[in-house]
């Protein structure tokens, strides 16, 4: 039996981690995004656009199941015109938390030619209300697109996905017994959790008086030169 394509076309910071190692779960052949020119990805000649990106992306689909990140969220159209039979997954965050995810993982991400593309904007920095309507603006283009076809729309908030179940019902599948993949949420708790005490150190060291801060900074300077 031939499996539909999959695509998750909710932007970065959405889950997307989570739900291509779900994908992979229950045994599709995923994708999780594309390096669109950087140095071991694909290059595309700038500016980018969906049809120069589409040239691109539509033999990689024909070799995979399941697709997540970008490039796709910006084809969902282009994908369900040539991948007819196709299911799509949108999800989404809460916007003032996913603004806030972006701002902090790409902050220091140097300008480049993605970016252009998707928020006409080539970095985060001093742009958060132009993410934000280009995220709020996709969400609900998507929404409108797919508004007749339930069979082949799945909106996911990521914050309430907590088990299988939607995506299973969703694909015609039966439960898996593990977890549900929360890929990053843990793996950022774990690291509050491992740097904690680090932290509460430095909180308590800024709570003593300047004058006792320099004679300590500068008993640990002399103690290793």
């Amino acid at each position: 039996m031939v499996r539909r394509k999959i695509f998750n076309i909710g932007f970065h910071k959405t889950g997307t981690t989570s739900v291509h190692a779900a994908f992979e779960i229950l045994g599709y052949r995923s994708e999780h995004g594309m390096k669109i020119n950087k140095r071991k990805g694909i290059q595309i000649s700038l500016p980018l656009d969906n049809e120069k990106v589409m040239e691109v992306v539509a033999p990689i689909v024909m070799q995979a199941d399941a697709f997540s990140d970008f490039p796709y969220p910006m084809l969902y159209r282009e994908l369900d015109k040539n991948f007819p039979g196709s299911k799509f997954i949108l999800t989404t965050r809460e916007t003032q938390a996913w603004i806030n995810s972006v701002h902090r993982h790409f902050l220091h991400r140097a300008p480049d030619g993605l970016f252009e593309w998707i928020y006409g904007v080539p970095t985060v920095r001093d742009n958060r209300s132009r993410f934000i309507e280009v995220y709020e603006t996709h969400n609900a283009a998507v929404r409108k697109y797919f508004e007749n076809r339930p069979h082949d729309f799945l909106e996911l908030s990521i914050e309430l996905l907590k088990d299988f179940q939607p995506i299973c019902e969703f694909l015609n599948l039966p439960c898996p017994e593990e977890s549900f993949p929360n890929k990053n949420r843990g793996k950022y708790r774990e690291l509050r959790r491992r740097y904690k005490p680090m932290r509460d150190g430095w909180k308590r060291m800024w709570k003593v008086p300047a004058k006792i801060r320099t004679l300590v900074f500068g008993i640990f300077r002399t103690n290793n030169r």
